[in-house]
């Protein structure tokens, strides 16, 4: 989790958000990867899994509206704006959002009566589930929070509507492969990027994320990439041989050799030797070994910042590009 170093009202809200989507994305990945794969191939991506591997300001917004006892937030299809609007106001009956509306009005009545206030039209706003065009969270006065507690809430939020638009996915299966079989539609070909690197470090989940943020970031639609390290597979087998498996399949090896892991170092060494495109990221190059202290490598802070992901994006890009992502 990102934590801003200005915990003003408009950063708290955007943690939430970033880590709603966040918490969506891992979901899909991890329960529905293969119902992902066939929906997005079908062209209907963005209709099932509308906020799957989305960036906040960079090709999702969002608009907010809350008092010190309701709260919206709406996630609108829209490039480089992170927070289109927000606005607030105070929970009384001269309002209009008291207690009383709050409590008993119908949530999808409260939700269409906000977003014709923020003035948003019902095409730009991604629909979270049927019926559902807004994270609501009544009752409380949500925005108070703290940063790490909102950005708690926001996964918990996005597991949720994750795995119900997967489940809502899974159930068109049937009718999207149906379709698929008889339009004969070709299958897209899929970029797979395999991370090695540590895990046990504190530094390791945070690192992972950055990493999926840069991909996110690639001039590519988010089916056609695969992301994954070794944690990422769960089938059953023996973990060295599916390292392998991996590092031989990949068109892009991701390889983190910060602390000089031992098992990244000859994973590293594998990958090498199979003659992978490698992107080697390091947040220290110049503790790296003499063997490999002249390979070009992306520097980035424990922190990364926006600089950070935007060379490592370059990186990435520069790599991918022998098989044309366009």
């Amino acid at each position: 989790m990102s934590v801003p170093g200005n915990d003003t009202t408009e950063s708290r809200i955007a943690e939430y958000a970033r880590e709603f989507i966040r918490g969506y994305t891992k979901t899909i990945d991890e329960y529905f990867s293969d119902v992902k794969t066939v929906i997005f191939r079908s062209g209907r991506g963005r209709e099932y899994l509308p906020l799957y591997g989305r960036q906040l300001g960079v090709d999702i917004a969002i608009a907010v509206f809350y008092t010190q006892i309701d709260f919206y937030l709406f996630f609108l299809d829209k490039k480089n704006t992170e927070i289109e609007t927000i606005r607030s106001e105070v929970a009384n009956d001269i309002s209009g959002f008291g207690w009383e509306w709050t409590s008993y009005a119908p949530a999808r009545r409260r939700i269409q009566r906000v977003r014709e206030l923020l003035g948003l039209e019902e095409s730009e706003v991604l629909q979270l589930a049927p019926s559902v065009a807004a994270a609501n969270i009544p009752g409380t006065n949500f925005v108070a929070r703290g940063i790490a507690d909102m950005g708690h809430e926001g996964y918990r939020h996005g597991v949720n509507f994750g795995n119900q638009a997967g489940e809502r996915a899974e159930s068109a299966l049937p009718m999207v492969q149906e379709m698929l079989r008889r339009t004969g539609a070709p299958r897209p070909p899929v970029y797979k990027l395999f991370v090695i690197m540590p895990f046990g470090e504190a530094w390791s989940d945070g690192i992972y994320a950055f990493i999926r943020r840069a991909v996110a970031r690639l001039d590519a639609p988010a089916e056609r990439i695969h992301l994954y390290r070794a944690d990422d597979i769960v089938s059953p087998g023996q973990i060295s041989v599916q390292i392998k498996e991996a590092i031989e399949s990949a068109d892009v090896v991701i390889a983190d050799i910060t602390g000089v892991n031992p098992n990244v170092m000859w994973e590293l060494g594998y990958a090498d030797g199979r003659e992978k495109q490698i992107v080697i990221l390091n947040q220290t190059p110049s503790a790296s070994p003499f063997d490999i202290a002249d390979r070009r490598q992306v520097a980035y802070r424990t922190t990364p910042t926006d600089a950070d992901e935007a060379n490592l994006v370059q990186h990435l890009a520069a790599a991918l590009r022998p098989p044309n992502l366009g």
